[in-house]
């Protein structure tokens, strides 16, 4: 669109010279809005939005077919009679109509600058809360470098895991906190998988939202397979950074970590990457026999841009880390599928989550998974 509207503007000027000044500030206003929406879909994905960019990209081209209107009738005018011009005065009603276009671009302008604004305001909010989070719960060791496997699960010692704080989460709605390379986030999970979907974890309405766990899977991470959603976001937060950095087999049986309030801390490695929609077979959490088990893991092994090490086994517990793909509201999915490989005990749990001496919340896990599953 920008080269289009600069190449017709440059023919426009050549014919119609007379009225340059409008044709300039046209060709400007063109250059600056196209560039504008660009950036704009780089750094925010309203899929609403898409409608009004598609408004105004017909605007551009009526536009142009006004100015051109109102050109001809303008040369016109100037070869009229005085008498004949003075009687048809056609001046005011075109400059009327150039006002109106006028307004129309600087209103659009500004909806463009309130929306562009208060998404990159969400997106620091976002940054700043969970940069404080991580701050203050998490003690990590020095992350790998990207593409830089962790070691063997049956060699990874706790001098590689982090130290979790649980004890500011007393209360709240965290599951386990989930580490991939950079990327190290609370999991949250609600009632239903609206409720963290555009929420922080202290319920403040914000557009990235939290990662969270799927609300018909158990907190224990007992299921078959227990599905982890993050958003896509532009700036490379949450789950942003999938898409650029797991595609590659490079990545080949690398590993994520999920620790939970109980002091442990679980070892996944890649079992599948691959791309489906929302709503498929992928998105499986629990099977009715070894049979339909095996068969879905066979699935995945043959659906994975690339092959990993783990294989098929009736008693493996697999994490589905899941973010969308493309504009917002598409239903395209892109879902690394981890395999527990190894757990170890690297701290002792939460007070919260001890009722007695030595004695775990047994009654809260089993309300914890009939909340999540439903009556």
């Amino acid at each position: 669109m920008l080269c289009y509207n600069a190449y017709i503007h440059r023919q426009f000027l050549s014919v119609f010279p007379i009225y340059s000044y409008f044709s300039l500030f046209k060709l400007i206003y063109s250059i600056y809005t196209d560039l504008f929406i660009f950036i704009y879909f780089v750094y925010t994905n309203l899929f609403y939005f898409t409608h009004l960019l598609y408004f105004i990209s017909y605007f551009h081209q009526y536009s142009f077919f006004f100015l051109f209107i109102y050109s001809v009738t303008s040369l016109q005018k100037d070869s009229m009679h005085p008498k004949q011009m003075n009687r048809t005065n056609p001046k005011r009603k075109y400059s009327a109509v150039l006002i109106f276009l006028i307004l129309f671009c600087l209103v659009v302008l500004a909806c463009c600058l309130y929306k562009l604004f208060s998404k990159a305001e969400e997106y620091l909010i976002s940054a700043k809360t969970y940069r404080q989070i991580r701050d203050e719960a998490v003690v990590t060791p020095a992350p790998p470098a990207p593409g830089e496997n962790l070691k063997e699960a049956h060699q990874i010692t706790q001098s590689d895991a982090a130290i979790i704080d649980w004890e500011p989460f007393g209360g709240m709605d965290v599951a386990a906190w989930l580490i991939l390379d950079d990327i190290s986030y609370p999991v949250l999970q609600g009632d239903d998988n609206n409720e963290y979907l555009h929420t922080l974890p202290d319920h403040t309405w914000n557009y990235g939202g939290s990662i969270f766990l799927d609300s018909l899977n158990s907190r224990s991470f007992i299921d078959e397979n227990s599905i982890i959603y993050g958003h896509n976001m532009a700036d490379g937060s949450m789950f942003g950074k999938f898409r650029s950095r797991y595609d590659s087999e490079r990545y080949k049986d690398h590993t994520f970590s999920l620790y939970l309030p109980d002091g442990t801390r679980h070892i996944y490695t890649f079992f599948s990457v691959l791309t489906t929609e929302a709503g498929s077979p992928v998105y499986t959490y629990t099977f009715e026999n070894s049979r339909s088990f095996l068969d879905w893991q066979k699935m995945l092994k043959n659906s994975s841009k690339y092959e990993n090490t783990p294989q098929p086994d009736r008693h493996a517990k697999f994490v589905s880390l899941s973010t969308c793909i493309g504009i917002t509201g598409t239903t395209h999915r892109l879902v690394i599928i981890g395999k527990e490989t190894h757990v170890e005990t690297i701290q002792k749990p939460a007070s919260w989550y001890i009722t007695k001496k030595g004695e775990k919340m047994a009654v809260f896990k089993k309300s914890w998974q009939i909340q999540a599953h439903g009556p």
